[in-house]
């Protein structure tokens, strides 16, 4: 964006990302087991979620299976590591790997644990945050 990465780190707290996903609707919700498709889009193993639930589609969603939005969120909060490699002119993939050094929960884990809950569907993980 054209500013000096000092002002950047002296002057920001944190950064909010934000991701809005379709809800599952919970009328016409069913169980089904994870396809090995959906678990290598995901990067993640079946044996993880062997169950996940899918709207099947009723009159309430419109016979969509959704019915319904909600936010997945990633925080990053700059610490002092942070701030240092900004005005030393590091790169997004840098800050990324100290954030998550840091304990940063990326958008991606916040969406697979919605899954987990039974609130949104793979389709909805892909459609919305980026391959890990």
């Amino acid at each position: 964006m054209g500013i000096d990465s000092y002002l950047i780190s002296s002057s920001v707290i944190a950064v909010m990302a934000q991701r809005l996903v379709r809800k599952i609707c919970q009328h016409c919700a069913e169980t089904v087991p994870l396809t090995e498709k959906e678990a290598d889009l995901l990067k993640i193993s079946q044996e993880s979620f062997p169950e996940i639930k899918r709207g099947k589609g009723c009159e309430r969603c419109a016979n969509t299976g959704y019915r319904g939005r909600l936010g997945l969120y990633e925080l990053l909060i700059l610490s002092d590591e942070i701030r240092h490699i900004i005005g030393s002119g590091g790169d997004a993939n840098q800050i990324r790997a100290q954030a998550v050094k840091e304990g940063l929960k990326i958008l991606r884990q916040d969406a697979l644990e919605k899954l987990y809950q039974g609130i949104t569907t793979p389709e909805e993980i892909v459609r919305v945050t980026r391959a890990v």
